[in-house]
């Protein structure tokens, strides 16, 4: 969220996380980083989880690698605006690709873009799936 929040100063970005640590990781970088205070007007952090979030609902929801497809995408829809998009950060799997594919059928929504990746070093595929 950091680099697209830095990259897109006229977006509004809110980070949710059940994990207070990684709240405060997140709100520790963007005030007290080691050269420079990044002094980023556009992030706002919630420690909660997105299941009891019962705030506005978003544009663009992303997530990475934080459930299996079953239970990430029913929290995501649940905070996304009609018409928004979807993005996911995943280890590819093949069965957990088609249990999305029947998600989005069931909650009508269709798999736009697949783009499947390598880190440098790793053996592990990833893919990101941007999803409307």
């Amino acid at each position: 969220m950091l680099p697209l929040a830095i990259e897109c100063p006229d977006v509004r970005f809110v980070g949710i996380d059940a994990r207070k640590k990684k709240i405060s990781a997140i709100q520790e970088m963007i005030n007290e980083y080691k050269f420079d205070p990044l002094e980023l007007k556009n992030v706002h952090l919630l420690w909660a989880r997105v299941e009891e979030y019962k705030g506005v609902k978003f544009d663009v929801v992303m997530a990475r690698a934080v459930a299996h497809v079953d239970i990430l995408i029913p929290w995501m829809v649940s905070i996304l605006k009609k018409g928004g998009s979807l993005i996911l950060y995943k280890e590819y799997k093949e069965e957990e690709k088609q249990s999305l594919l029947d998600l989005c059928a069931e909650k009508k929504l269709t798999l736009e873009k697949e783009h499947r990746y390598m880190l440098e070093g790793s053996d592990v595929e990833r893919v990101i799936y941007i999803i409307s």
